[in-house]
């Protein structure tokens, strides 16, 4: 039996500027992933996008697997899913007002 990978990265690094997204390389050799999407102190506004695609440099449009809003600042939101998947990111959808957002994924 071999172990299973395990993965834990930061994506998005207090990022603020629409359309920005960084993907990690997940080869279909995890099936468990939680991305937590930080909101910094001051933040009022903002949307981040988990997505999908066979690989990390895919230039097409990413299939869409959850999409987290702005909450509350200085706070964390989780996403949890599952599957087998080439890369998954996280995109700044919508600019985050007054701050700056980052982004982690876990998965094993």
């Amino acid at each position: 039996m071999s172990a299973r990978k395990v993965i834990y990265e930061k994506l998005l690094n207090a990022q603020f500027v629409d359309e920005t997204a960084a993907a990690v390389l997940l080869a279909a050799q995890t099936q468990f992933h939680t991305v937590s999407v930080v909101w910094s102190p001051g933040t009022s506004a903002g949307n981040v996008v988990v997505e999908a695609a066979p690989y990390k440099e895919f230039t097409g449009r990413w299939a869409p697997i959850a999409e987290v809003p702005w909450s509350v600042a200085d706070a964390c939101d989780d996403v949890r899913f599952q599957g087998a998947f080439g890369a998954v990111r996280t995109r700044i959808e919508t600019a985050i007002v007054g701050g700056t957002v980052t982004t982690v994924i876990a998965a094993n």
